[in-house]
């Protein structure tokens, strides 16, 4: 029986190619864009997973509150936290302290390469399990000016030689002798680091800082025994920074759990809200309604090409065939079809992944040869086919055998034809939905590249400066002396990074309880003219004041939330400074969009800075670069010259939403092409039923645009409906993902009409090709079909 049903249903499929083509297509191309975004969703939730103990490790972060009520929710905690968090028992098993990341030139003999690593504690083995493949585990990180390096670095620095007790230079001028060898991260962690060195050392050049609880420079982690209620452990730490130090009197710690870092670690108002997460759902949601879309046109060609057969019911029916078997014969065609589709889109993701990968810079794998997972997808393909095949099946097995003898071979019933206008409408509605958040997600990002950031990035390069202090000056006057260079400056800061920060600001008028959160950046006296910053008020730092040495310039931001009347001449201080303000600059903007503009001091101090500058005339920049690596490596023998373009960095912040953009521009894409597909084959059917209508209306004189107003007529109503029922949804979903970023685009009308007329246009152009090849059928042929 199985096998003259599968019989019966090549045959059909064969008898109706183009209907059968475009559903084997459609469905294909479905199912290889679901497993894709499938794969991509089950990646991000991998990361960290395989972390030993991952929901006993936690960040310690702090939220500081101002007065303004705005709440400040950062990473960086005291030095000291670590020590008296491990002592104070409370569940923790291990707490450790940690710097930022550094990336740090290592040199061996002739290789010189620049490396990512961690300043950490000793604990800091303990609270990530760090399992080490050499060396001893006790005795790590305890000795200063050692190194734990990984297995990755042992094999480029020394090959299969022991590295144990080998020396590697570190920024040309230090050598740390190697005592462990660290075993190889996997690729799904966001604790990524190739060596690790004492966090004693870190604190070398302000040894200060170790036991000073009035500033948060290190981040802290900690790692509880089995069973700890988090919640109740933020009781016990939200008060502990006001009580080590008044400066921290508007600050309260909390713990931040691993398994939410990498998809939950935004925050707004000192709350979690999100982050990651978000664009999970949404293309969990994008991947469904792919699916949806396939499964809406295998449903609406299943069942237009099921009613030519209502002749075939009624003949099955009057001959003894009960409803169960005809259930049978149309779910087994169907599913046969949807597994013919899961076969081909296996074929079609193991081509294009390897392309997926490079343009979203990841490691996807399919697992195809893992069962489990092969199975799993063949059930998707599985209930894709029984969904789609279900109401044909059981609508028109459910007829009765006389009237469906007495049904025109191209007549559907009126439910029938109901639901494939609720499906093709509901399919016009998602493609639309689809296609405006494209529209304003490439909006925003267009906003990114051309808003005006108050920083002149044409022409300028930055790169890490390993120049010896005493030498830098030189260098800089020859750099400045290069053929198309302008000038050249020192700074301490990078549009890649967060700047350093504090609160322990004093200002005349400063209120008692008054705090802001400052930006700190330092720099030599050309830095606010290499960056093209605007002086607005004062002057900027200039080499005739000798005083320079001690002045600073502020923003246009801090001067408002200082509420400084007459800033210029002024004077504020930290408890390691004191300096004069000589200007104010216009804000501008060296963090993402997604924040607004904090207060900035700069500090004339280029003994402060790890970072070169360099402006050049456009003249002929590459030469430039060339003379500028020789000089660097004069007065910096053996370190490499790796530059940015400046004009690049700001889209550095935006590497997720450029990835989620194009992923969006893809599916969207992909949604359009699927709503085609179905369009066609609808088109294909209707003008198919009307043949003979259109041919007598030929005979009567009517033209094509008569003949494509009667086709198109209730499409164009179908439009507008899914029209009315995707606005809401569009601007709902357009202005909360807007609302990340502090500055955003004016989301104008017409963004929410480009993806209706898109979806009309290509309806209009779809039908009026099908009513021009109908129209040109003789119409004698069509009349005397029978």
């Amino acid at each position: 029986m199985i096998l003259n049903n599968l019989k019966t249903g090549i045959r059909n499929l064969w008898a109706n190619k183009t209907i059968s083509a475009i559903n084997i297509v459609g469905l294909s191309l479905g199912l290889s864009a679901f497993l894709l975004i499938l794969l991509w969703v089950e990646n991000e939730y991998s990361i960290n997973k395989d972390v030993k103990d991952r929901n006993n490790i936690a960040a310690i972060m702090v939220n500081q509150s101002f007065e303004s009520g705005e709440v400040q929710t950062y990473a960086a905690t005291p030095p000291p936290l670590a020590k008296n968090l491990q002592e104070s028992g409370d569940g923790v098993a291990a707490a450790a302290t940690a710097s930022w990341g550094d990336q740090i030139q290592f040199s061996v003999g002739d290789n010189t390469f620049t490396e990512f690593g961690l300043y950490a504690s000793p604990e800091f083995l303990d609270v990530f399990s760090v399992e080490l493949i050499a060396g001893t585990k006790t005795s790590a990180l305890k000795k200063p000016n050692t190194v734990l390096i990984s297995e990755k670095l042992a094999l480029k620095y020394f090959g299969t030689n022991d590295p144990i007790g080998k020396n590697i230079k570190i920024r040309s001028d230090q050598n740390y002798e190697v005592t462990g060898v660290i075993k190889n991260q996997g690729q799904k962690t966001t604790m990524r680091y190739n060596f690790l060195m004492p966090i004693q050392d870190y604190f070398s050049y302000n040894p200060f800082m170790a036991n000073d609880w009035s500033i948060n420079n290190v981040r802290t982690y900690v790692k509880f025994d089995n069973n700890i209620d988090h919640l109740s452990f933020n009781d016990k730490i939200k008060a502990l920074l006001p009580k080590q130090s008044d400066k921290q009197k508007n600050c309260e710690m909390f713990v931040f759990s691993m398994k939410d870092w990498y998809l939950k670690g935004e925050f707004k108002d000192g709350k979690q809200v999100g982050g990651r997460i978000k664009y999970v759902h949404l293309f969990s949601i994008v991947a469904l309604i792919i699916l949806l879309l396939s499964c809406i046109n295998f449903v609406n060609m299943t069942t237009a090409s099921a009613t030519q057969r209502l002749k075939e019911i009624g003949v099955r029916k009057s001959l003894g065939a009960n409803r169960v078997a005809l259930i049978k014969r149309f779910l087994l065609e169907s599913v046969s079809l949807s597994m013919l589709s899961g076969t081909i889109s296996i074929g079609i993701v193991l081509l294009v992944l390897p392309i997926f990968n490079q343009g979203f810079d990841l490691q996807l794998t399919t697992g195809f040869t893992d069962p489990l997972r092969l199975l799993l997808f063949s059930g998707i393909a599985l209930i894709a086919g029984l969904l789609a095949g279900s109401y044909p099946a059981f609508v028109l097995s459910g007829m009765d055998s006389v009237a469906a003898l007495k049904k025109n071979i191209m007549t559907g019933t009126t439910n029938t034809s109901n639901v494939r206008k609720a499906l093709v409408t509901g399919q016009f509605a998602i493609t639309i939905l689809l296609i405006t958040s494209a529209v304003i997600v490439s909006q925003q990002l267009d906003y990114f590249k051309q808003k005006d950031l108050g920083v002149d990035g044409e022409h300028l390069v930055w790169f890490p400066n390993q120049i010896p202090l005493d030498k830098r000056e030189t260098a800089m006057q020859e750099i400045s002396d290069v053929k198309g260079v302008k000038l050249s400056a020192l700074s301490s800061m990078t549009f890649q990074g967060s700047n350093n920060r504090g609160h322990d600001v004093s200002w005349p008028g400063k209120k008692p309880g008054e705090d802001i959160f400052f930006n700190f950046i330092a720099g030599s006296h050309d830095l606010p003219a290499a960056l093209g910053l605007e002086v607005i008020d004062g002057r900027s730092f200039s080499k005739e004041f000798a005083t320079d040495t001690s002045a600073v310039l502020i923003n246009e931001t801090a001067v408002r939330q200082m509420n400084l009347k007459d800033p210029v001449g002024q004077y504020i201080e930290t408890k390691n400074w004191k300096g004069t303000i000589v200007g104010v600059l216009k804000d501008f903007h060296f963090e993402s969009l997604h924040s607004t503009i904090g207060p900035v001091i700069i500090n004339c101090r280029p003994d402060w800075t790890w970072n070169m500058y360099v402006k050049m005339d456009g003249s002929n920049d590459a030469l430039a670069l060339k003379s500028i690596a020789d000089i660097y490596q004069k007065f910096a023998p053996g370190q490499i010259f790796e530059y940015n373009h400046q004009k690049d960095q700001p889209q550095w912040f935006y590497r997720s939403e450029n990835q989620i953009a194009i992923l969006i521009k893809w599916f969207s894409g992909f949604a359009v092409f699927l709503s085609c597909l179905g369009l066609l084959g609808l088109n294909i059917f209707t003008i198919e039923r009307k043949k003979k209508e259109i041919s007598i209306r030929k005979i009567l004189g009517a033209n094509i645009s008569n003949l494509l107003m009667l086709v198109s007529r209730q499409f164009v109503v179908l439009i507008i409906i899914a029209i009315i029922l995707s606005l809401i949804p569009s601007y709902y979903f357009t202005t909360q993902w807007l609302d990340n970023f502090a500055y955003s685009i004016q989301v104008e009308w017409y963004y929410y009409i480009l993806g209706p007329l898109l979806v009309f246009l290509i309806a209009m152009m779809t039908m009026s090709i099908l009513i021009v090849k109908a129209s040109l059928i003789n119409p004698v042929k069509s009349l005397n079909a029978d």
